[in-house]
Order: C-alpha cells, then structure tokens, then sequence
C-alpha cells in the first residue's frame, strides 16, 4: 500500500494542503501553553497549511483557539486509562487525513506515537520545551524513569525534535546520544506589542509610580528559584528606597514564599501579585524584569518583558544567554549569587537613561530574532523537509549571546 493510499497517510498530489495535529494537554496557561498558541495561530495563515489542535483538557487555551478559528478537539483525559484515551483518539483520527502529528511534553509524546502507528500518520514531531525538572523524594526514581523512556521514544520514533534552545539540543545530542539530523532548534517567538509613549511603563493603577518596581512572572515551583528572588529583594530594598518588587504567580510553592516574606518584615515592600490570562499590565508596570530559575528553555516571560521594552537581570542558564545579550538587552549572572543580582539592580534603579536603553535594544532584538512569523515559518520549514525528502539541519537559529 502506497503512502497516500494509509488512512492518513501523506498526499503528494499537487496543491494538496498540509494537515498537521497537534497534541497537547492544555490544563495551564504558562509558557508552553502561550507558545501552542501563538505558534498554531501564525501557521493558521501559512499557505497550505491546514492545523487541527487536540487538547486532553478544557481550558484557557483551548478557548482562545476556537476564537483563533482554529480547529479544536478536546478528548478529556480525566476519568480515563491510557488505554481508553488511546482509542478514543485513534477512532477519532482514523477517518481524517492527518500528514504529521506534532505532540508537545511526555504524555502526549506517546500517545503521538500510539495514534500514528495505528492510522498511519507518516510524520511525527515533538517540541521540547525545557528538560526534565527532577526533585528529590519517594518518586525520584520513577520520575527518572518517565524521563528517560520519553527521551528513548523522542529518540527512536520521532520523525524530527525540536528544542526551543541551542542547550538543548546540545544536551540531547551529547547526553542521550539523539542523531543530529533528527534535531532542529527552534527559538519561541512571541508578538511584539504596540507601545504607547505616554502610558507603557505604569499599568497597575499608579503602584509605585515614584519608584521602581522590579517584577518576575512564573508558577510558584521549585525550578523558578523564588527564593532567591525574596533573598534580592531584601538586599535590594535595604540599600536602596524607593524599590518594591512583584511576583506574579500561583502554585504549590506560593504558601512558603508569603511566609517567607512575612518572616523577613518585606510585607508592602515584596508584593504577591494574581496571575491572569493577560499579564500586559504587569509588564507595563515593571521597570526591571528578573528571573532566577535554576533551569529554563528559552522563557516566554523574559521575551514578553522584552518586547515591552525593560531590561532584564537573569540567571546565566539553560537558553536564557541565547535570548539575553549581557550588558546589551540586560544583564546575566553566573550561580546562585543574591550579591550579583543586586548589583546590576543597583545599577538599573539608579541610572533611568540606562534602563531605556537597554530596554529600547531588548525590544529590537525581540522584534528582529524571536517575533512569533519568525517561529512560525521555521516550523513550516520543519514540515516542509518532510513532503520534500531534504535533510533537517540540527540547529536551525541564529547563534546565541554567550
């Protein structure tokens, strides 16, 4: 049986469309979930491109895809086997012609590969968007597990992975031994907004508007390193006045940072801001942009806060000095250091004309190198490789700031 004749099986007759499934979760709005979205929607307008997104879940994101106009299915995975929820999308694929799955994070990598088995989807694609986070505790060793089976999977059967970083795709090939040519790296990319001169730089109701806010965006978990952002803010805040810093973000972790803050007599001086759909008051709010991870892909926030033109001070990992040129578009720091942190705070809360430049480049290079057209054509690239037989190159973006 040929390959047009699989059921979903590619189409290689002149002018035929390009459909791509994509597969993802969609219970959060945080990083990769922004990323689904921005992505699906720009390849929407790609000529010859026809995008159906299949979510496990309802949510945030699965609502703004459908205002999108983009084709969207939910299979709910709650109350179900893997099994069950294996079937249920195999039937509901079987009679649609798909090209290429595209799945994004573990789950979804398996069942990916479970459906295009079963009904013949020639292409798979998977987008990593940052490596494992591994905590200590009675499920360490599973969670090594899961991540080195998926790791195997991605390896073995997968048409292409992309890594949204040069780290990572490093760390693929080096570590767990991926074949380049089965490698593409990817940047995200985001919409650069319009700014207005007279009202950009305060948005949340006049906060601190004759002082400086320095803010950070992120789930309340261990990865995020918030800890250390309380620890700068009390450094900070005792050798300068006038400084407040925000933290924008729920989760597991937000109960320890508060009484953190309590027990460090910070109340009014850390604040614990709501997270919401649309954080652009946040960014317009903040006059310096921090993140303290101990690990990351090529964060969404550090692009967003960019775009809307503030400095950023950052830890010097994973893809974050491919995004954030040091002394350029911000300022980047080795280890775990409060001490270098606060320094470049210093600097920035005490010197406005640098904050603008520096603030005025970020927004360049965000325009220039990481605009959600720029992300999206590289993907079609992606697909396109495999309707033509050309070889996938490994890395596939511009060389980042070291």
């Amino acid at each position: 049986m040929g390959c047009g004749e699989q059921p979903g099986g590619c189409d290689e007759r002149p002018g035929a469309p390009f459909r791509v499934l994509h597969l993802f979760s969609g219970d959060l709005w945080a990083g990769a979930e922004v990323m689904i979205y921005h992505l699906l929607s720009a390849l929407r307008d790609q000529p010859g491109m026809v995008v159906t997104a299949m979510a496990l879940n309802e949510g945030n994101l699965t609502a703004r895809l459908r205002v999108a106009g983009i084709e969207t299915i939910v299979v709910p995975e709650s109350g179900r086997s893997f099994l069950s929820l294996c079937r249920e999308v195999i039937r509901l694929c079987r009679n649609r012609r798909f090209d290429a799955v595209h799945a994004h994070r573990y789950k979804e990598n398996v069942l990916a590969w479970v459906v295009a088995a079963a009904v013949g989807i020639p292409v798979r694609v998977s987008t990593i968007h940052g490596m494992p986070e591994l905590y200590g505790g009675r499920r360490l060793v599973m969670a090594h597990l899961k991540a080195r089976l998926n790791l195997v999977l991605l390896k073995k059967g997968f048409s292409t992975v992309v890594a949204v970083s040069q780290e990572i795709e490093q760390t693929l090939r080096r570590h767990y031994g991926f074949a380049p040519d089965r490698l593409v790296v990817i940047h995200n990319g985001i919409p650069v907004p319009e700014i207005d001169q007279n009202g950009a730089s305060k948005g949340l109701e006049g906060r601190n508007a004759r002082g400086l806010t320095i803010g950070t965006i992120g789930r309340c978990v261990p990865v995020k390193g918030f800890e250390l952002f309380v620890e700068i803010a009390e450094r900070v805040c005792r050798r300068i006045d006038g400084v407040t810093f925000a933290l924008v973000g729920e989760g597991p972790e937000k109960a320890k940072l508060v009484e953190l803050v309590k027990a460090k007599g910070l109340e009014g001086l850390v604040e614990f801001l709501p997270q919401v759909t649309d954080p652009t008051p946040y960014y317009r709010a903040f006059d310096v942009y921090m993140n303290t991870s101990l690990h990351e892909g090529v964060p969404l926030t550090i692009l967003e806060a960019m775009a809307w033109g503030k400095p950023v001070v950052a830890a010097r990992v994973g893809g974050i000095p491919e995004v954030v040129a040091h002394q350029e578009t911000g300022f980047l720091v080795e280890g775990r250091d409060p001490d270098a942190y606060c320094a470049w705070c210093e600097v920035l809360a005490r010197d406005a004309s640098l904050r603008e430049r520096i603030g005025e480049r970020a927004r360049s290079a965000v325009a220039g190198r990481f605009s959600v057209q720029k992300m999206a054509l590289s993907y079609a690239a992606v697909y396109a490789r495999h309707t033509s037989g050309a070889p996938t190159p490994a890395v596939e973006c511009c060389a980042g700031h070291r």
